[in-house]
Formats: C-alpha cells, structure tokens, sequence
C-alpha cells in the first residue's frame, strides 16, 4: 500500500484534519479528491485509490472530524456548532493542499454517502474549486421528510441528553430502515453491500459502525435539508459536470428513486452534463461490490470525458 499520511489545520477552528495522498509516478491526469460516508474511515478506501492511481489519478482522502484519526476525543462526536458546515470546510482546507502541492491539475471532488451530501454542499460553496461532482450513495429531495423528523428528534435528544451523548436510538431507527427488504440478515450493517466479507470487515472493526452524537445527527439532518435550498442550488454552476451512481437495491437512495431524483433535480435547475448510472441487484457500497472494477472505470471513462482539454 503506498500513501502518504500527513494532516492540516481545518481553516474553520484550527482543528488537526489527519488525511492521505495516493500518487501516480508521473504527473496526474487530474487529483481525485474523496469524501468519505459516515461511520468509516479514510483508509477503507486504499483499494479504490490504488486502482484510480494505476489509471493515472491522484487521489487525496482525509478522515472527516469524528472518523479515523481526526476523532480527537471519541467516534461520531465533531465538536460543537454546525459540524456539517465544518466537515465542508475541512474539506475546502484539504483542497487547498491539492492546489498548492499540484498546479494546474484539475481536481474532481469525489462523495459516498454522508460523503455525498458534503460534497453537494462543498460544490454550492466552493464551485471554482473543483472540475466535476461525482456522487455515490447519493439521495435527491427523497430524504427531506425523514430528515426534518431526524432533525426534531435529535434536538430533543441533545436538549435532555446533552450534544456529547450517543444517539443510539437514531443510529438503531437508521439500520432497522434500511434492513427491511433484506431477508436472513447476519448483521445490522448487511445493508452496506451484498459483499459479506466486506460487511464482516466493517463490523468486525473497532474505529467503524460507530453512532454519532446527538449534536452530530442534528447537524447532518439539518445539513441535508440545506442542501435543497433553492438559493443553494442555483450557486452550482449550469456547465458543472455531474455524475451520480448508485446500487438499485441501495435504501439510502431509496432504491434507485433517490438518484433518480438527484438527476431530475439538478437538471431542473439547469445543469447541462449530468449522468445517471445505476447498477442491477448492488447496495449501497458500490467500491465494495463484486463488480468495483466496472464501476471505477466507468468513473474513470466520465472524468476523461469531461476534463478539460
């Protein structure tokens, strides 16, 4: 495995941001600047920066405040205030590394999951940052409901618990939902990927699968809701290319309607390249799927495609 590990100050409260870059022996095509989802690490994703870096990529991964080595007092607590802005913001200060260690390569912005609802809103703030938007476990306005409900509870839950405690009750609610069409589950984390040796590892680890903090939940809710804003979305610019790619059996994306919707919306809002796959009988984890390979040169085939010339 060959990265290295390095960290920086987050420009938004000086926090120490742990991150990972993996590079190619010669000039990068482009640098692939990954998000990743919730409860994991930076890490999990070496494989996926291997095979992007054989093909001629870059790829820069930090772990998100709250995850990996960037957990400075437990798993799942970021602080205090609006730790979504915050984890958007850490992500702004890694892309600042990027620009200054790599001038002139184009820097596309790469989002899993709770991955992918930062990198909608980093691509609202930061536009001229990044060359294209690439979205994996993605949800549209599919989550907004369920959202403002996780939103009450969690407040509540950090008025009477306090903003430091475990929301167990979310975190339980949260994989109950997203089991309920997978029949003889071995796991509460089955839902992940039909992969059983990639959930087994998920599950068997000790820095992962973890529960955020009341505080936590509350700012994610609210994040995803802001996301949505009509305001926000009209700052992505119309010529952003987008590529959004799930599993259809994937119940963050409410089996493929999340994405489709994605889709629907950012062209309503006049975005002019924007592309839909979705993958036959796949979860939520595409890169921990057993068709990877496929999926990442199809990525590979998109941002070719669109940088620019």
């Amino acid at each position: 495995m060959n990265y290295r590990e390095f960290d920086f100050k987050s420009y938004t409260d000086g926090l120490k941001i742990a991150a990972y870059k993996f590079m190619p022996d010669r000039r990068p095509v482009a640098i692939i600047q990954i998000s990743h989802g919730m409860a994991e690490k930076a890490l999990r994703y070496s494989s996926v920066a291997e095979s992007f870096v054989s093909r001629g990529f870059g790829v820069y991964i930090n772990d998100h405040r709250g995850h990996g080595k960037s957990a400075h007092k437990k798993y799942g607590y970021m602080g205090e205030g609006d730790v979504f802005l915050k984890m958007v913001r850490d992500m702004r200060s890694l892309n600042r590394v990027i620009a200054r260690e790599n001038p002139g390569v184009p820097v596309v912005l790469l989002g899993h999951s709770m991955g992918s609802f930062l990198a909608q809103r980093y691509v609202q703030i930061y536009p001229e940052t990044v060359e294209m938007l690439l979205l994996s476990g993605s949800n549209g306005r599919n989550q907004i409901p369920v959202s403002k409900v996780g939103k009450i509870v969690a407040k509540t839950m950090m008025t009477v618990m306090g903003s430091e405690k475990e929301a167990e009750l979310i975190r339980n609610a949260q994989d109950l939902m997203f089991n309920k069409k997978i029949r003889n589950r071995s796991t509460k984390s089955d839902w992940l990927s039909t992969n059983e040796s990639e959930v087994g590892k998920y599950v068997q680890s000790s820095d992962m699968g973890f529960s955020f903090t009341t505080s936590a939940y509350y700012y994610l809710f609210n994040g995803i809701c802001q996301n949505f804003n009509g305001i926000n979305l009209r700052r992505i610019p119309e010529e952003m290319p987008v590529l959004i790619f799930s599993g259809d059996r994937d119940p963050v994306g409410d089996y493929g309607k999340g994405p489709e919707n994605l889709e629907k919306m950012y062209k309503k809002n006049g975005l002019k390249n924007v592309q839909l796959m979705l993958y036959e009988n796949r979860r939520h984890e595409l890169f921990n799927e057993g068709n990877r390979e496929q999926v990442i040169e199809d990525v590979t085939e998109f941002i070719k495609k669109n940088l620019p010339s």
